[in-house]
């Protein structure tokens, strides 16, 4: 997949393979929904950062939502992928399995800032229409926590754990690590934190909760 977050800057006209428009569309419309949100962002407004007219858009993608779950499809898949390939080889070990799902959303989160804004700042209910009135969604990354429950319900079924409570705990796991890299990358970590310290903090205290984790709390 081709990352572009090098900004909002328009892009001369050109012919382009329909492929490779397509992709272009997505990476100028991920700047444009990180810095705008849904709702204040239009075709208009994407059509003028990719230097060409709506009825191009209109072409790849039949409405906003559309363009905007593309977007959002590409990010997620993005996520769970690298993740899921940073901890192959982890399945049997919880504390490594933890150690890397921090550090692989601490990289994404780096690496894709534009691209975790639209997945873990937006709440979910009034991001994407097709959505509004579920109150209960907090972000985006709840597809991948029940993605990545697979992984840790390896390991958590050896401790006792059923299907329900692996769900249960890997959306806390997440929850968790979502709050505290939205916070080191906001500007608000004064202490200078590394992404490694975070990751450490993080880890310390799923772990001690997980390693003495009963099965009915």
């Amino acid at each position: 997949m081709t990352r572009g977050e090098t900004g909002a800057k328009k892009t001369p006209k050109r012919r382009m393979r329909r492929a490779d428009r397509h992709q272009q569309l997505i990476d100028v419309a991920r700047v444009a929904f990180a810095q705008r949100g849904y709702y204040g962002t239009s075709i208009e407004h994407v059509a003028e950062l990719a230097g060409i007219s709506k009825p191009i858009i209109y072409d790849h993608f039949t409405d906003k939502e559309g363009l905007y779950e593309a977007v959002v499809r590409g990010e997620i898949e993005f996520l769970t992928e690298s993740t899921l390939e940073a901890v192959e080889e982890s399945f049997d070990d919880l504390y490594q399995l933890l150690e890397r799902t921090t550090m692989a959303v601490l990289d994404y989160a780096e690496e894709h800032p534009m691209g975790f804004q639209i997945i873990a700042r937006y709440p979910m209910s009034f991001e994407h229409p097709s959505l509004e009135g579920n109150l209960w969604w907090s972000s985006l990354l709840g597809e991948f926590s029940s993605t990545l429950a697979a992984a840790f319900g390896r390991v958590l079924k050896k401790y006792g754990h059923d299907d329900t409570s692996i769900q249960l705990y890997t959306h806390i796991i997440v929850g968790a690590i979502e709050l505290a890299t939205r916070w080191w990358g906001s500007g608000r970590n004064t202490a200078g934190y590394t992404k490694e310290q975070v990751a450490k903090y993080c880890v310390s205290l799923l772990w001690n909760g997980l390693d003495r984790l009963p099965v009915e709390p």
